[in-house]
């Protein structure tokens, strides 16, 4: 060996020390190259520049594209740089020094159920099968031609052939199909937008392990535990039940006018802010496909809304009458100003931030523009109606406007009925008994959006007192002011990606269903004054299955499971719209068509006039799909940063692993403990 060369120590730091070609701090010379990565055609870290950088790997330089390249197997391009195998850990030639010269095997965690899974059982079998290695599943599937439209997505569970397909080839949703549901903090602030906000902690797992404990505790009940399978059976109802809006047919073709299901508070403050003009799906699509053009879509946005405003103050502008005999009406000059001059300059401005959108199809930007202007005058409508509302101090069409929604806040919120809704005053026409409106169901994962909370009762009853005939283990008394009503209801918040929250629903209503009744109609009325407690209940152990559901059945939908969905819901969210034939053609044509455009399928028209049973059926139907696990579920657009505060707590010094996806290919994710801090703490 030639002496004249000599071979120093390696430095740890390869490539990534400071001193290549120096002396070191030890004055002693080292050599510097990549270090092989242990994992090699098998490294996971292949998307950390850092890494790459400092380690050496089997594969040549990553193709820019390494994921979806469209010369992926060109020769040519093969000599330069390498890309990831289709067939992931599952290939055949993972130990052939060509193959892992030109393909990375990136290495996943295998699947717990291993050759036992049941992919197309999970909730998100595609997010499953991307994050999880199962043997004989290609790492990156091909993209089915029929997308989100394939037949098979939809009989997953029913047909062997249907099962392989979604197993061979991937669906993936396109991020604009999912809905755009902002996240603004009502279970972590309260007085949320208004002048001065202070922070709230609720703690959901503690609210419903103490609702638990109050109706063991309550003396009828001492121990007496409800039998495990009624339990279950009835945990399962609550978790399958989707919520369930009802509305007059009045109000529904304004709101599908809108496109979203606003709350007293959003419709009386902020109805033409930009931000939430920017929520609609024609809005959301071209931010997402042209995330670089966000600021000429939020530029067109921002203009026709400005125009609506403008413009239609100025038809507000009061007419004077002119004399008799002297023709038409005629606009008073003095009271116009310069509001007709700021009209035209406004149309202008749509005009050119429009042809600034040249990127986009036509029929996109008309697209864009319509439903922006049936959303402004949707939403001026539904304005003046709550105006009514509030002026009156209520309004049954809306079932808002109340006082006490002010001391609970949840005139900022949309109220549902968690399962079939059974209160038949909210919607009905006056002036057609046979009428019952309009019933909204929502997707099951809408009530997992951070923002959603549950309680085991209207959150009235925290101040009337009028929940504690029907659960007396919890009373709250009567005219307990706002801030005892507020602290009431904060204590039995509940929310499903919180344990045990099904859990303490099932508990309390089994509680309800033990009362000893001599006809159905019983369960509505307290317990007498005076009488014997004791026998007024019978062991949580006799409660059955039937005995939980005829209560539901009877029962006010002020005494179940009320949802508080999030201050402005997309109407994207909805799963099926139940209206009667007969209802549904009193709409205005106009009103007809848009509803028919809007959700398609979705509407279910019954042929008889009585839509109550048939939305019943449909709002606690079992899930073509498992529950989904303790989560919080939310959609943002891609170019918008955005801060949620989650309201729940991470074990302490414990590993907790979110998940999230997104579609752009460079993102930052900032972890806090606090509101608007900068670093992980």
């Amino acid at each position: 060996h030639d002496p004249n060369h000599l071979h120093p120590p390696v430095c740890e730091k390869g490539m990534r020390c400071d001193y290549i070609g120096r002396q070191h701090h030890d004055l002693c010379y080292y050599g510097h190259r990549d270090k092989p990565c242990r994992y090699g055609t098998k490294c996971f870290r292949w998307t950390c520049q850092d890494h790459v950088a400092s380690f050496s790997h089997p594969s040549i330089q990553l193709c820019t594209d390494p994921v979806w390249c469209q010369q992926k197997y060109d020769d040519d391009h093969h000599r330069t740089v390498a890309h990831l195998c289709n067939w992931g850990l599952s290939c055949n030639k993972i130990e052939d020094e060509t193959h892992t010269r030109r393909f990375l095997h990136p290495l996943r965690q295998l699947c717990t159920d291993h050759l036992k899974c049941k992919a197309y059982e999970k909730p998100h079998f595609e997010d499953h099968l991307s994050m999880l290695h199962h043997s004989g599943v290609k790492f990156l599937r091909p993209l089915c031609r029929k997308g989100v439209a394939c037949p098979y997505r939809h009989s997953l569970a029913t047909v062997e052939a249907n099962r392989k397909h979604v197993m061979d080839y991937a669906h993936p949703m396109p991020e604009w199909t999912l809905p755009v549901c902002a996240v603004y903090g009502h279970n972590t602030i309260r007085h949320l937008m208004e002048d001065s906000p202070s922070s709230v902690e609720v703690d959901f797992k503690s609210n419903a392990t103490d609702m638990i404990k109050r109706v063991k505790d309550f003396l009828p009940f001492k121990g007496s535990t409800p039998q495990p399978k009624v339990l279950e059976q009835v945990a399962d109802f609550l978790k399958q039940s989707r919520p369930v809006h009802r509305l007059s047919l009045a109000r529904f073709g304004k709101v599908a006018q809108s496109g979203f299901l606003a709350s007293h508070h959003f419709l009386t403050t902020s109805s033409t802010d930009v931000q939430f003009a920017a929520q609609l799906p024609s809005v959301v699509e071209p931010l997402c496909d042209y995330p670089e053009h966000a600021r000429g879509v939020s530029e067109f946005v921002d203009a026709v809304v400005k125009h609506f405003l403008v413009k239609f103050a100025f038809e507000q502008v009061p007419k004077k009458q002119a004399p008799q005999n002297q023709g038409q009406p005629v606009i008073e000059r003095n009271a116009l100003g310069g509001k007709q001059a700021e009209v035209h300059r406004l149309a202008a401005e749509v005009a050119r931030s429009k042809a600034c959108l040249h990127f986009l199809p036509k029929p996109v930007i008309t697209k864009m523009e319509a439903e922006l202007e049936n959303y402004l005058a949707g939403m001026r409508q539904l304005q003046d109606a709550a105006d009514a509302a509030a002026a009156k101090g209520e309004n049954p069409d809306f079932g808002i406007g109340y006082d006490c929604d002010r001391y609970f806040e949840t005139n900022k919120m949309n109220f549902a009925i968690l399962g079939p809704h059974t209160l038949r005053k909210y919607g009905e026409d006056q002036d057609d008994n046979l009428c019952e409106g309009v019933h909204l169901i929502f997707e099951s994962s809408s009530i997992y959006h951070p923002d959603v909370f549950l309680t085991p009762m209207a959150a009235t009853f925290y101040n009337s007192g009028a929940g504690d005939g029907h659960r007396p283990w919890s009373p709250t008394g009567k005219n307990n002011g706002a801030e005892r009503s507020y602290e009431l209801m904060l204590k039995e918040k509940l929310h499903p990606s919180a344990l045990r929250c099904f859990e303490a629903l099932a508990w309390d209503f089994i509680a309800r269903a033990a009362k000893i009744v001599n006809s159905p109609d019983d369960y509505k009325h307290s317990i007498p004054d005076g009488c014997d407690v004791l026998k007024a209940y019978k062991p949580l152990s006799q409660v059955t299955f039937q005995d939980f559901m005829t209560y539901w059945k009877v029962a006010n939908a002020h005494y179940v499971v009320e949802c508080h969905l999030p201050y402005l819901t997309p109407l994207t969210l909805v799963e099926k719209v139940v209206v009667s034939e007969r209802s549904f053609l009193k709409l205005p044509v106009d009103d007809q068509n848009r509803v028919d455009a809007i959700f398609g399928s979705k509407v279910v028209k019954t042929p008889t006039d009585a839509s109550s049973k048939t939305q019943y059926d449909l709002a606690s139907s079992p899930l073509p799909w498992p529950d989904l696990p303790p989560a919080f579920h939310w959609t943002l657009m891609a170019v918008k940063t955005a801060e949620v505060v989650l309201p729940e707590t991470l074990p302490h010094l414990q590993r907790s692993r979110i998940f999230f996806r997104t579609s752009v290919p460079n993102f930052t994710v900032k972890l806090a403990k606090t509101r608007n801090a900068h670093t992980l703490t």
